[in-house]
């Protein structure tokens, strides 16, 4: 397998690449379609109900299952983590309080 079929997502888990110069092209591996839009366009078709893909009919329902909780779980850590003031706007309030 390719440098990048060892990611942190667990799409590579069902996912390869043809060619491991080119990591915008990914190879599905229920229905062997290549699809252009790297991993994310991946995550799309086996979630399904984007109108960027088309979902993959040959996808078992707990794998569907299992991308669309881990993708709403990312969507919320990352609205937790932009949730959290950063750190040169703490600065700058800090700045104006003692101004």
């Amino acid at each position: 397998m390719c440098e990048a079929s060892t990611g942190k997502d667990p799409e590579w888990s069902y996912a390869s690449l043809p060619d491991s110069n080119n990591t915008n092209n990914v190879k599905c591996n229920f229905c062997s379609k290549v699809h252009k839009g790297g991993i994310t366009r991946h995550k799309q078709q086996l979630i399904g109900g984007f109108r960027n893909s088309k979902p993959c009919l040959k996808c078992s329902k707990h794998v569907r299952v299992e991308f669309r909780e881990y993708v709403a779980k990312k969507k919320q850590l990352k609205e937790q983590m932009d949730a959290i003031p950063h750190f040169y706007d703490i600065a700058e309030e800090q700045e104006q309080w003692e101004a």
